[in-house]
């Protein structure tokens, strides 16, 4: 399928800047195939990656990392929460809590962070503290149009509010969560497409050129 063929690329992309010894953002590109497998359900590399991109970001001797350092710990952070490991998360939150003094608060990239605390709670089953930040997170995702953020939003809201026994909001939530989804659906369907349409066409025209 389209994301195995997106990992096999970015897998000769990683490895062939570490051929280069091109070292640059790398933390990015394992960041960003931690996400493909995901997609997929490929839990343990899904993990293995995070860590990677974890561990090159704190070595990385480049300037002004503080926004992208909170991605990947609150990405860490969401993981182990969901994964019910409460040691793991817990010293993820911590750092997590010291980076984001320097990021925008008003940031999509912060509004991740809000989210992690969110999923932090609920495995605390502190529900209350958990609908704050989800709030907060819907709030500054609507204002930048951050569209994964506003669909991720609404999800835990629809989970927390149930948790909450208020079904009738949990339920308002969801119906904005799949309204979403399927928004986006279509649209990674029309770009999946276009890359295939693309791909056939870049083919045709090297065929002709070798006849």
């Amino acid at each position: 399928g389209f994301d195995k063929k997106a990992i096999a690329e970015r897998k000769k992309l990683i490895q062939k800047k570490i051929d280069l010894n091109f070292t640059y953002n790398l933390f990015i590109e394992y960041y960003n195939q931690s996400l493909a497998y995901k997609k997929i359900d490929s839990v343990a590399q899904q993990e293995a990656l995070l860590i990677k991109a974890y561990d090159l970001i704190g070595k990385s001797k480049q300037q002004n990392l503080s926004d992208k350092k909170l991605v990947i710990i609150s990405s860490l952070i969401k993981f182990y929460a969901l994964k019910k490991n409460l040691k793991k998360a817990t010293i993820y939150i911590q750092q997590a809590e010291t980076e984001s003094k320097d990021v925008d608060p008003t940031s999509f990239d912060y509004a991740m962070f809000l989210r992690a605390k969110a999923y932090y709670f609920i495995l605390l089953k502190d529900y209350n503290n958990a609908l704050g930040f989800a709030k907060s997170s819907l709030f500054h995702t609507t204002k930048v149009n951050h569209v994964e953020g506003i669909l991720e939003s609404n999800e835990l809201l629809s989970s927390i509010h149930t948790a909450l026994g208020n079904s009738k909001k949990a339920l308002n939530y969801y119906k904005k969560y799949t309204r979403t989804k399927d928004s986006i659906y279509t649209i990674t369907k029309l770009n999946a497409l276009s890359y295939y349409q693309t791909l056939y066409e870049t083919e045709r025209k090297e065929k002709e050129i070798n006849l």
